[in-house]
């Protein structure tokens, strides 16, 4: 990964449809998998929030599959309940942090 002021494709790529928005995927591409993490650009004017991880697969022929199959619905849904109560962000401000198990 790298530091960069905006997000613009092809690195971010807003949902299609109108029931999916606002809701952008970041495009990760590893060892044969594309990872889309799910997220929004809010609440905070420089914020982006992630409501899922995601992969995206797809072929030539065939329409692209989500795993998990219901990750922009969920995705969706995450975001319309930040909208009714803010309590459910946690903001992460970069800074390593140990976790005693």
């Amino acid at each position: 990964m790298r530091k960069i002021k905006i997000w613009e494709p092809p690195l971010v790529k807003k949902l299609q449809g109108k029931k999916y928005d606002p809701i952008y995927e970041i495009r990760i591409s590893g060892d044969r998998v594309e990872y889309r993490p799910l997220g929004y650009y809010g609440p905070g004017e420089k914020d982006f929030t992630l409501l899922i991880g995601a992969r995206k697969k797809s072929g030539k022929r065939k329409k692209p599959s989500w795993e998990p199959p219901e990750a922009r619905e969920t995705a969706k849904k995450r975001y319309e309940l930040i909208q009714k109560d803010k309590k459910y962000i946690g903001e992460y401000d970069g800074d390593q942090q140990e976790i005693n198990s």
